[in-house]
């Protein structure tokens, strides 16, 4: 194997051990920020009780009794969905970016 043969070898399996690296690190990370799925939470400002109830996609699907507590049960799953992400953007935003855990 010629020298120039050798240097793409290696250039490839470096790109692709790199690759597998940030792969596994994002799917542990991401599976570590998950916030719980299950069980019961009092929220307070809510006038009436609210049930949120998630499919096998893991679509939330929200009853409530009327728009107020809808708007808050809302507001609520959308953060508890994007904890991750907004964690990652204030982080990067205060320029602390590499103290992710």
């Amino acid at each position: 194997m010629s020298g120039r043969h050798r240097w793409l070898w290696a250039t490839v399996c470096g790109a692709m051990i790199t690759a597998s690296i940030f792969v596994c690190a994002g799917w542990f990370l991401t599976r570590r920020g998950l916030a719980g799925r299950s069980g019961t939470l009092h929220l307070p400002g809510l006038s009436a009780p609210v049930t949120v109830i998630r499919d096998q996609a893991g679509i939330p699907h929200i009853h409530a009794q009327n728009r107020r507590d809808l708007a808050r049960a809302l507001g609520y799953v959308q953060a508890q969905d994007r904890l991750f992400q907004i964690e990652l953007g204030m982080r990067l935003g205060q320029g602390r970016f590499a103290a992710v855990r």
